[in-house]
């Protein structure tokens, strides 16, 4: 394994606007990735400055054997993409960017390193920032701690899965406290649950710089959400995504509202699986357009396929009583859609009934809610009206 140090950015040349600060952003990819790195590289430069693209950070990547830069200046000019065979390279490095009048170096060194576990590499690095400037100076956000943000993070995102061996994997405890957040904490399972490494680099790229890259889109955090009290009952590394994933800067969500509107939900939900976890299979499948079973099996398809299945369900499914006697609390009516749940295994039917009549299958399987792992076995003729839609996402 190498490690790949970014050094410094020098502005050679930025043409006829050099009297002008410009935006210099680097983009990442990794091992011939198709998703680009979450964290926020970039720098504001007049000609003939210099500085360090992450500072006042360090900014090192763990690669096997190639790393992919992509320079661009202002909002969308790039000066182009250079892949990187590291094997080749052992100290430092300079590669030039240029297009037209603009010309930019990109110094970088290589390094030797020991196979390490990925994602607590990446929590030794968040950690290791409060020691290169004052954690309570460097800090986009007023109300969120440093130590509590990381240490929270090792607790649900590295080994031991089950810290505090209590019978449930730690991931289990993402909880979103008295939000209407629903939707993208089911979302935020999902992703530290398929790639905890790239959730740790999502939640420091949000502390340090206030926004990530996602697969396509910059999402920024607004000053408002950043100087803002963390809601009731949620962890600070909870309001830090959750929130985040809901400002309204860039959903047009109020953090504070108790009401979100359940098909913008829906919309986020199906963006976030795309620019969170990069999936190009994403489908939104209603109960009402297509079958109950169809979305039910959408989500648990894509769980089975390593992806992230997410049910739109009325919560009245998981509550205990309903659990324990599904036949007595049956309704002749259908619930309507008032909460997102992540799967956290795919669905098997423990039970296919005495007919063909599929109302007779037993299905068990598992969910995400409430900071809790949920477990739900039960005939499809009551699970059925529960049930309002999926979505689904997978690679």
């Amino acid at each position: 394994m190498y490690e790949v140090t970014l050094d410094e950015l020098r502005a050679v040349s930025l043409g006829s606007t050099a009297y002008a600060p410009r935006e210099i952003l680097v983009k990442v990819w990794l091992d011939g990735s198709d998703l680009r790195e979450p964290y926020l590289v970039a720098q504001k430069l007049k000609t003939g400055e210099s500085a360090g693209p992450a500072d006042p950070f360090d900014r090192r990547y763990d690669v096997d054997d190639s790393i992919e830069f992509e320079l661009v200046v202002g909002n969308s000019l790039s000066l182009g993409t250079e892949s990187i065979d590291v094997t080749s390279i052992s100290g430092s490095e300079t590669r030039t960017f240029r297009s037209g009048q603009l010309e930019i170096d990109l110094d970088f060194s290589v390094s030797d390193v020991e196979d390490v576990d990925p994602r607590q590499r990446a929590i030794d690095q968040f950690r290791d920032g409060a020691s290169t400037v004052n954690s309570d100076e460097f800090t986009r956000w007023d109300n969120v701690g440093h130590s509590y943000v990381v240490n929270r993070l090792e607790r649900i995102a590295t080994d031991p899965a089950d810290a505090n061996d209590d019978g449930m994997d730690d991931v289990f405890e993402i909880y979103q406290g008295t939000t209407e957040f629903c939707s993208v904490t089911s979302v935020t399972f999902g992703f530290v649950h398929r790639q905890p490494r790239r959730f740790i680099e999502v939640a420091r790229s949000l502390y340090e710089t206030g926004g990530f890259l996602g697969k396509t889109d910059r999402l920024e955090t607004s000053r408002s959400l950043q100087n803002s009290s963390i809601g009731d009952d949620v962890w600070p590394l909870g309001w830090l995504m959750l929130a985040s994933f809901m400002d309204s800067d860039n959903f047009y969500f109020d953090t504070d509202s108790s009401d979100v509107d359940t098909q913008s939900s829906v919309w986020a939900v199906h963006y976030y699986l795309r620019e969170l976890l990069g999936y190009d299979n994403v489908d939104y499948d209603s109960a009402q357009v297509a079958s109950e079973r169809t979305a039910f099996e959408a989500a648990s398809d894509a769980v089975a396929d390593d992806g992230v299945g997410i049910l739109h369900i009325h919560d009245h499914i998981l509550d205990d009583d309903v659990l324990d006697d599904p036949e007595e609390h049956a309704s002749s009516w259908k619930f309507p859609g008032n909460h997102f749940v992540a799967m956290s295994e795919s669905a098997t039917i423990a039970d296919e009934g005495d007919s063909d009549d599929e109302s007779d299958d037993r299905f068990e399987f598992a969910v995400h809610s409430w900071g809790r792992r949920i477990e739900v076995d039960m005939e499809w003729q009551y699970i059925e009206d529960y049930i309002y839609g999926s979505i689904s996402g997978s690679p």
